[in-house]
């Protein structure tokens, strides 16, 4: 009887443990996070993309 309800303890505890790693790392890679991420991404593609048709205009140009 004792020994099941260790088990029982142990495998509650670890239960706890996974949840609170889940939410630690859901807190971390808020969709927020992610976005502002790919947008700061996409930003800087597009800056590059924009000087190389600058260069293409005016080779002197940078």
């Amino acid at each position: 009887m004792w020994e099941a309800f260790t088990v029982f303890r142990r495998k509650e505890s670890r239960v706890k443990e996974r949840k609170k790693a889940i939410e630690k790392f859901a807190n971390k890679g808020s969709l927020k996070g992610h976005l502002l991420t790919i947008f700061a991404i996409l930003f800087t593609y597009r800056i590059s993309l924009y000087i190389h048709f600058l260069q293409d205009l005016n080779p002197n140009y940078v």
